[in-house]
């Protein structure tokens, strides 16, 4: 049996680290693709690259495309703001590819439904899956003058 304290102490580090094996391409098949979670920070250490993605949220979920060249990330910033986060493989590890993605898709649903981006009340983003090897649909949820908002949209 295990002490109380150890229980706590492995429970903390099996919270801290996820690892994922990634199925990529050809030629990266035998890769370890793993996610480690310390603190506030999200460090992906691929082959001998390692490199923090992100050091500003309480909680990550990431996703990795079945092309293996692109990765979702949902962060939590405050417990009740998740939003999320494109990276591309580049040069042995990934770099933020839209740094304003979120920004961007409720400015785009905002124009499409004509309200004001300022309007948006307990906005929440959540990762839908995959649609093909790089493209993926995210939800939208928020509340716009006591209207609910739900979207789902396709990004490529």
């Amino acid at each position: 049996m295990i002490p109380a304290t150890n229980r706590a102490t492995l429970a903390l580090l099996a919270a801290a680290i996820i690892v994922l094996l990634c199925a990529c391409s050809q030629a990266e098949k035998q890769s370890h693709f793993v996610v480690l979670q310390q603190g506030s920070s999200l460090i992906v250490e691929l082959g001998n690259s390692r490199c923090k993605l992100s050091d500003d949220a309480r909680a990550y979920q990431v996703y990795l495309s079945p092309s293996g060249r692109l990765i979702v990330v949902e962060a939590q910033i405050l417990s009740n703001l998740t939003i999320l986060r494109l990276y591309e493989r580049s040069n042995g590890c990934f770099k933020e590819v839209e740094p304003s993605l979120a920004e961007k898709l409720w400015h785009q649903v905002a124009q499409e439904q004509r309200f004001k981006v300022d309007e948006i009340q307990r906005a929440r983003m959540k990762f839908m899956g995959w649609k093909g090897q790089e493209s993926f649909e995210v939800r939208l949820e928020g509340v716009v003058q006591g209207k609910e908002i739900r979207v789902i949209l396709t990004v490529p």
